[in-house]
């Protein structure tokens, strides 16, 4: 094995973590040995499925005369210490660095290549830049083997290609600036965040885009956020190009067809590939292009560690192999217009189809009203709803589900608390008595802890209990409760009121002539950075359900929102409502513009983390830091150069966090620091329960 692909940087391997320089290590580092059989490179380079840092590099492994065509990519069973553990051969050689005899590979699971060059090197940025270890990224990468599936695979018979001419510009694209760049894909690589207008669907473009790629004998991954509509787009590709095979993968198919899908693109088999975020990581032949759909959806982030969101997987796969990257949004995208500055493009309508190609966007205090203004419904809803009804169906909008799901005492307004989980009390049917929304327990009478009155008033109203109001305000006209447990995607014409949750928003024949949002204020009560943006995506999204203002389609929003909020959706300018929020978050030293990493344990490993943090900078810089105690006071305090700690927050009883922010100029040095740090804890097991999130959700 080569000295740079030993991997056994920061001396966590050798206990040298006093040397702390790579170079260091190298010096000491013991020739390598010709290892001699009777078949070439003897030596396989393994990375084994073990969950500790200091583990993360490549061991070397002797490779018996039965495994001579052992393929680099396999999969294999090696031993380490007393276990056997999986891993994947990344190599062959052979030499080795290891003096002594080398342990022998136990088990070839499958001979297939599944760990291809560029996905290794895919994986292995993936986890420098999330300070995860490789393995953890690999879990995320390589689908799990299917014994039959891939028997069944290998007797497939080859099928050519359908052969397709070059598309025309469709017309959608007059109606955008810097559209032209759409025209080069397959030519050369084109980065673009594309904000759609109101009135067109990803298929507008989608179907020109593929189109050109297959002309010039090019693959394309399209990446979703659900499943269902993973397999809605299959089935609308398949209808735009009969006879090109489409393969799909979510996390709702079985093991067998992710797996046989995945070969299907490893093996060329197929030149169009969709799927959920996992998707990203499939090895692709010939990739041109790469297309994402509604990036700001929370189904794109990875749930365990490295937290890894599919977005900044495909940057890094767009750079590292050349293919475009097409990002397709009907609201804002702040992660990817921050990349703009340095490459790509953001495409979005030109001033004339913004204003003409939406609905006409009202708030409800814009109106003169017989009743109260400021009420949930005021009068403006009913006559939003009336004059819709005139016209086909209106679509009403409520953030929350169920009956009556938050309530409050009456006097104090003090809101209740389950007294076994602390759970919140709902009551979640007209006839049902008050209930814990966590564990079920139902509650006879109430009486308020704080006060002791027994009455209780609602803080928020759900989708069935509003269902119900409306319903009562319009006696002989249909009333359509859509959502999670009753998902119709469409919605036929004729005058009908549906009532829904945000994500759960049917399409409606010609569109609804109407919608109202009601508690739209709510929306933007998360405390979160991204609540905005998340605000702006779900008012998109359900403008996109109504017809333009030339139709006579209306939006009507009821709740305390911004008027800059509401105007960035009246004018559809995204893309200014982006560039503002970055020149604010650049002055408040927040994502993306600075970035942040979130560490979350026990306290008492938080502080040996932070110990070493400063360890490494006397090590480093040859200066003494603050003492510790006085840091952790709260608030905002610099911990070394480039890294300032933000908290304590205290989670739970057992669970603390802090935030480190990085100085803009300082992340490969902070990082570094930091990566060292956590292999050194990872080695005497000071750390080893600390989650780190190098993305977090602020």
């Amino acid at each position: 094995m080569d000295r740079e692909e030993l991997n056994v940087g920061e001396g966590q391997s050798l206990g040298l973590s006093e040397l702390g320089r790579q170079e260091a290590l190298l010096s000491i580092l013991p020739e390598s040995k010709l290892l001699k059989r009777d078949f070439e490179n003897p030596v396989a380079q393994v990375v084994v499925d073990v969950p500790v840092l200091h583990m993360d590099r490549i061991f070397d492994y002797e490779i018996p005369q039965r495994f001579s065509d052992l393929q680099v990519g396999a999969r294999v069973v090696v031993e380490i210490g007393a276990r056997k553990v999986d891993g994947f051969v990344v190599g062959r050689s052979k030499y080795t660095a290891h003096m002594s005899q080398l342990r022998p590979i136990q088990r070839v699971v499958s001979n297939v290549p599944v760990l291809q060059p560029q996905i290794l090197e895919l994986a292995r940025k993936v986890a420098h830049s999330h300070l995860a270890s490789l393995n953890d990224v690999l879990r995320l990468a390589i689908p799990q083997r299917h014994a039959r599936g891939e028997h069944d695979f290998f007797g497939i018979d080859e099928v050519p290609f359908p052969h397709w001419a070059r598309p025309e510009i469709p017309e959608v694209l007059a109606y955008y600036e810097h559209s032209n760049q759409l025209e080069l894909l397959g030519d050369r690589r084109i980065v673009a965040l594309m904000h759609l207008l109101a009135t067109h669907r990803e298929m507008d473009v989608l179907e020109y885009a593929i189109k050109l790629m297959l002309n010039k004998n090019k693959s394309v991954l399209l990446v979703v956020p659900t499943p269902r509509q993973a397999h809605n787009l299959a089935q609308l590709i398949s209808q735009c190009l009969p006879g090109e095979p489409v393969a799909v993968s979510t996390s709702e198919d079985s093991h067998e067809i992710r797996y046989k899908h995945f070969l299907a693109a490893l093996y060329g088999k197929t030149r169009i590939f969709i799927g959920t975020r996992s998707a990203v990581w499939t090895p692709i032949a010939n990739l041109g292009l790469m297309v994402m759909m509604d990036d700001l959806h929370a189904a794109y982030i990875e749930k365990r560690s490295p937290y890894v969101h599919a977005r900044d997987v495909l940057m890094q796969r767009s750079e590292q192999e050349g293919a475009s990257l097409l990002v397709l949004d009907h609201g804002p995208s702040i992660a990817m217009r921050a990349t703009m500055d340095s490459q790509g493009y953001a495409i979005s309508g030109t001033l004339k189809a913004r204003r003409n190609m939406g609905a006409q966007i009202l708030a409800a205090n814009q109106f003169a009203f017989e009743g109260a203004p400021w009420s949930r419904m005021p009068d403006s809803v009913f006559k939003v709803i009336r004059e819709g009804l005139e016209h086909g169906p209106v679509l009403v909008v409520v953030p929350q589900t169920g009956y009556l799901p938050l309530l409050a005492c009456a006097r104090c307004a003090e809101i209740p608390r389950c007294p076994d989980c602390d759970g919140n009390l709902e009551i979640p049917a007209p006839d049902s008595s008050l209930k814990c929304a966590r564990c079920a327990k139902e509650f006879s009478e109430f009486t308020c802890a704080s006060c002791g009155f027994t009455k209780m008033k609602p803080i928020r109203i759900g989708s069935h209990r509003t269902a119900q109001e409306i319903g009562k305000a319009f006696p002989r006209v249909s009333i359509n409760l859509i959502g999670m447990n009753n998902h119709t995607q469409k919605v036929s014409a004729g005058a009908k009121i549906v009532v829904c949750t945000p994500g759960y928003e049917p399409t409606a024949d010609n569109g609804f002539s109407a919608a109202v949002v009601l508690d739209s204020g709510y929306l933007l009560r998360s405390r979160k950075l991204e609540s905005e943006s998340s605000f702006l995506r779900t008012m998109a999204r359900i403008t996109t359900r109504v017809r333009t203002r030339r139709d006579g389609g209306k939006l009507l929003m009821v709740g305390d929102v911004s008027n800059e909020l509401i105007d960035t959706i009246g004018k559809w300018d995204f893309e200014g409502w982006e560039d503002q929020t970055l020149v604010e978050r650049q002055e408040l030293l927040l994502p993306p513009a600075s970035p942040w990493v979130e560490v979350r344990g026990i306290w008492e490993e938080i502080r040996v983390f932070l110990s070493l943090l400063r360890a490494w900078q006397r090590n480093e810089h040859r200066d003494s830091p603050p003492p510790l105690d006085s840091l952790l006071l709260g608030g905002i305090t610099d911990l070394i150069p480039g890294i300032a700690i933000v908290g304590p927050n205290r989670i739970d009883q057992n669970t603390s966090q802090i935030f480190l922010r990085i100085a803009k100029g300082h992340e490969e040095t902070a990082y570094q620091a930091i990566r060292t740090v956590l292999r050194e804890g990872s080695v005497n097991g000071t750390v080893k329960g600390l989650h780190i999130n190098t993305h977090p959700q602020l």
